[in-house]
C-alpha cells in the first residue's frame, strides 16, 4: 500500500512534494507511485508494577518475568483437585448415609398390639409403648414402619402393631 506521511507543520517542496502528489492521484501499483512498506516502530511498553510476590527474579537485568500465568496453572490445578476431593467425599457420604439407613431399617417384628380408641393417635401409643430408655420419636418411626402407615391421621379401632424393640 502506498502511503505518505506529511507532518502539518512542514510543507513538502521540490521532488518530495511531486512525490507526494502523484502518490495521491495515481491509481494503487500503477505508475510513478511507489509502493513502500514501511517497518512498524513499537512505542514502548510501560510495564505496571506488581507486588514482589507476583513477579519473578530479574532475568540478566533486562525486564520483570511476569509468574502469573504459572500461579493461575497452579491454581487452576489446586481448585481441579479440589473438585476432585469434594466429589469423592461426597459420593462416600451418600454410600455412607445409604449403608446406615439400610442398617436402621431392618425388619422389624411385632411383640403385640394395640387398638386405637377414639381421639387417640399414633404419638399416644409410641410415648406409652416406648421403653425406657428409648427416645418416642424413634418408637413412631418404628411403628409407621412396622404397620406400614403414612403420615396422616388414623381412624378409631385401627389395629396398631408394636415392635419388639
Amino acid at each position: 500500500a502506498a502511503s505518505s506521511f506529511v507532518p502539518a507543520r512542514r510543507v513538502p517542496s521540490g521532488r518530495a512534494a511531486a512525490a507526494v502528489a502523484s502518490a495521491r492521484t495515481a491509481p494503487r501499483g500503477v505508475g510513478l507511485a511507489p509502493v513502500i512498506a514501511l517497518p512498524l516502530v513499537a512505542a514502548p511498553v510501560v510495564e505496571e508494577r506488581a507486588p514482589d510476590a507476583v513477579r519473578g527474579p530479574d532475568v540478566r537485568g533486562l525486564r520483570a518475568v511476569d509468574v502469573r500465568p504459572a500461579v493461575a496453572a497452579r491454581h487452576t490445578r489446586a481448585r481441579r483437585l479440589g473438585l476432585a476431593v469434594l466429589t469423592v467425599a461426597l459420593v462416600l457420604a451418600t454410600v455412607g448415609v445409604g449403608v446406615a439407613a439400610t442398617a436402621q431399617q431392618a425388619p422389624l417384628e411385632a411383640a403385640g398390639h394395640v387398638v386405637l380408641q377414639p381421639g387417640e393417635t399414633l404419638w399416644d401409643v409410641a410415648v406409652r409403648s416406648a421403653g425406657p430408655g428409648v427416645d418416642p420419636r424413634r418408637q413412631l418411626d418404628d411403628l409407621r414402619r412396622l404397620n406400614a402407615f403414612g403420615h396422616g391421621p388414623l381412624d378409631a379401632w385401627t389395629v396398631v402393631l408394636i415392635p419388639s424393640r
